[in-house]
């Protein structure tokens, strides 16, 4: 479920919500002063776990030996 962050017009502060792709509104109730917080546009960083074609499928060198091009 993806998180969602919301800055408040008041006080500037930033708030996460986690909702459902496609649910998640466009304005929320500030936690800390009550006012409106809109929707702001957030950054993520992928998380790549455990071996990939990095490592494993291509060197600097290009394909590995004896592979297909």
């Amino acid at each position: 479920m993806p998180i969602y962050e919301y800055e408040c017009e008041e006080c500037g502060e930033i708030t996460e919500y986690a909702a459902p792709i496609g649910q998640a509104a466009d304005r929320k109730i500030c936690r800390v002063c009550g006012d409106v917080a809109h929707r702001v546009l957030s950054s993520f960083v992928p998380l790549f776990i455990g071996p990939g074609f990095h490592c494993n499928d291509y060197t600097s060198y290009g394909p590995r030996e004896g592979e297909d091009a």
